[in-house]
């Protein structure tokens, strides 16, 4: 047996969430930052990692990211 999710951790449809989920950001802005992907989405829940892919050369967004 496997002890219960606490029960932040459970979604309005009883689904356990405590393991964490990594959602696919497609169409970012350039201008869109981690802190304003990181607001928007506490608002859902607690954010643990935010991250934006960058060019290796030049350093600018890819326009996709992850949180």
């Amino acid at each position: 047996d496997f002890p219960a999710a606490p029960a932040e951790a459970v979604s309005a449809d009883g689904a356990d969430t405590s393991a964490g989920v990594k959602l696919f950001l497609g169409g970012l802005s350039p201008t869109t930052t981690e802190d304003t992907i990181r607001k928007y989405f506490s608002a859902y829940g607690t954010v643990t990692v935010v991250h934006i892919p960058t060019d290796r050369s030049s350093g600018a967004p890819r326009g996709f990211g992850f949180v």
